[in-house]
């Protein structure tokens, strides 16, 4: 249990300390926020790190067992190597369990924190750049102010880059907030008393108040639903009934199309056609994505059993103390193996040309692995 605890601890501080580097490094953020990031990173390290750190400790104990001939003497008794085993094994599946949990924790949880704390960061930024130097810039966004008095923006001028012809848009307001919105993954920019201007062909005064949605990164984007990926488990049996319903509907409409007479008609219907195709493949593309997602957090999360199961078939099997070859030799072939068909196999379920319990391909073949080196060890 040591050597589990130690191992696993050291290969989360590593994973949190990357990942912690790479959301400041990408976002501007201050060395302040890592703090606030460290929390919702852990579920998404533990998940990884667990499979692992159990191998290592699996490998290092039944190695050591097996290296001093102690199996030998237990075999020699008369009693059956499955005594040992077994709480390997009860340890392994609680811990698969738990990895379960990680992953829809990581998902539905995590994710949305190292949102909020992005947004929230980014808004600190944009409004400390707006006290000091009364101007922020960001890609296409820039943003001008006369002040800055607590939240409030005195006199801000917007301007929204686009990159089609005459589509930028220029806001000038009275006052505005800059709020940030978790759900959308955006930061909303409350304006009240202006003008919103698109080029000489749109103009639009707002006497009370308007919101415009600032993205300041492709990587922070809101969606109107979210993607599974995101969803906790109990909510995709839900999702998966209201994905249903809208390929239905959108089917119904796509069938619904009636030949009409004329080129325009004929042209505007081609354009609602293509446009209903293209939305309900985008709908079958995520029914495919909500079929797979559970299978793909409890293929990851048994991981650990599947991985305790060949470690300690390669352990037994070896027979020596150096137990970092027989963990290298278990270790090598599951990340230049297993890993990628996990990786591919996801892929293609969420494709939909191979069934969701196609992703645990790489745990069954784990298994049988295991298992034959377990079988040859115990025929003996």
């Amino acid at each position: 249990m040591t050597i589990l605890i130690v191992a696993t601890t050291i290969i989360i501080l590593v994973m949190i300390a990357v990942a912690t580097g790479r959301e400041l490094w990408e976002y501007s953020l201050p060395l302040e926020f890592g703090l606030k990031l460290f929390p919702f990173l852990l579920p998404d390290a533990l998940r990884v790190a667990l499979p692992v750190g159990l191998l290592l400790a699996v490998v290092i104990s039944l190695g050591r067992l097996a290296g001093f001939n102690e199996l030998l003497a237990i075999k020699a008794a008369g009693i059956s190597p499955e005594v040992v085993l077994a709480p390997v094994f009860a340890l392994a599946f609680l811990l698969s369990l738990f990895s379960v949990w990680m992953n829809d924790l990581a998902a539905s949880w995590g994710r949305q924190g190292i949102q909020r704390v992005v947004l929230s960061g980014a808004e600190e930024i944009i409004y400390t750049l707006l006290k000091t130097r009364r101007a922020f810039h960001q890609g296409r966004v820039s943003i001008q102010v006369r002040g800055v008095e607590g939240r409030t923006l005195i006199e801000p001028l917007v301007l929204l880059q686009s990159s089609k012809p005459h589509g930028s848009v220029v806001i000038t307001a009275k006052e505005a907030e800059l709020l940030g919105d978790p759900a959308s993954g955006t930061l909303r920019l409350r304006l009240r008393n202006g003008t919103a201007e698109m080029g000489d062909r749109l103009r639009v005064e707002f006497p009370d108040e308007y919101e415009q949605e600032i993205r300041l990164w492709d990587k922070v984007e809101g969606y109107r639903r979210r993607w599974p990926s995101q969803l906790a488990l109990r909510e995709i049996p839900e999702e998966l009934v209201r994905s249903r319903q809208e390929l239905l509907a959108c089917w119904q409409k796509l069938t619904g199309l009636t030949p009409a007479s004329g080129s325009s008609a004929g042209n505007t219907l081609q354009e609602q056609a293509e446009a209903l195709r293209r939305e309900l493949q985008q709908e079958l593309d995520r029914w495919y994505r909500l079929r797979t997602e559970p299978y793909r957090r409890w293929a990851a999360g048994f991981s650990c059993f599947c991985f305790a199961l060949v470690g300690s078939g390669m352990a037994l099997r070896l027979r020596q103390r150096e137990v970092l070859t027989a963990f290298f030799m278990c270790f090598a072939p599951i990340l230049l193996g297993y890993y990628p068909l996990l990786a591919w196999t996801v892929d293609a379920a969420k494709s939909g040309w191979l069934p969701p319990w196609g992703v645990w391909t790489g745990n069954l073949l784990l298994v049988f692995w295991g298992g034959v080196l377990l079988w040859q060890e115990f025929r003996h």
